[in-house]
């Protein structure tokens, strides 16, 4: 539970992104072009 508390309330702040995809659990598998554009987004 306590690392979950830490989590939350990181992504309170404002260096954090949240993206969704349409896509299962593996995005890597299902979406692997859409998936490296948005970390090569988040890497710059």
């Amino acid at each position: 539970m306590a690392a979950f508390v830490l989590v939350a309330g990181a992504r309170l702040g404002d260096t954090w992104r949240l993206v969704t995809m349409d896509t299962g659990h593996w995005p890597m598998f299902s979406q692997p072009r859409e998936l490296a554009r948005i970390l090569l987004d988040a890497a710059t």
